[in-house]
């Protein structure tokens, strides 16, 4: 059976199901991608973008998937530069590849065309999956570790401290409301 064939019996398949229980699946091995980790740490709202963009992939168009900064802003209400900026942090990140810059002029108007990296262009090439070659720069890997990094608290220091491991150090509830950790050994 000849490429173009299978690729008639897919399409074939498809026509006329978009089904109303559609969702997009984030695998365990891109949420433990560099490019992924940093792209939330970074930019938490283009996972929006990511979603809506994946939603429009219906397993033959990867690399032909229109989105512009308009239909962004119709779907999310997000504003249409907001919507720029979380599709070039996508790129940046190695989620998607633009493979056609969009225009919008009084003769050409077209929106630009985006590949998933995740997933394979039939009839191309397989999955170049970029988010996991990501390499941030030592900025982004100091900012990084600065928020990731768990700093505990006087009553997690008071509890981690206890040659017993339990929870001895009483907490008082004072009058402005506050809650304190008790200095007094039990």
């Amino acid at each position: 059976m000849t490429r173009s064939s299978k690729m008639k019996q897919k399409i074939k398949k498809l026509n006329g199901r978009k089904s109303d229980k559609s969702f997009v699946q984030i695998p365990k091995y891109m949420k433990e991608s560099s490019g992924y980790k940093h792209l939330v740490l970074n930019c938490t709202g283009a996972l929006t973008v990511y979603i809506d963009l994946a939603d429009r992939y219906n397993g033959i168009n990867n690399g032909e998937i229109s989105y512009s900064v308009r239909e962004g802003k119709e779907s999310l209400g997000l504003t249409p530069n907001t919507v720029g900026k979380y599709l070039k942090a996508l790129e940046h990140y190695g989620l998607i590849i633009t493979t056609q810059k969009g225009s919008f002029d009084l003769k050409k108007r077209h929106a630009s065309t985006y590949e998933i990296t995740m997933w394979a262009v039939e009839g191309k090439h397989k999955a170049k999956k970029n988010f996991m070659h990501y390499k941030p720069t030592p900025e982004e890997q100091k900012l990084f570790k600065d928020r990731t990094t768990v700093i505990p608290n006087e009553y997690q220091k008071s509890v981690s401290n206890n040659n017993t491991h339990r929870y001895q150090k009483p907490i008082l509830k004072e009058a402005n409301g506050h809650f304190t950790v008790s200095k007094i050994d039990t």
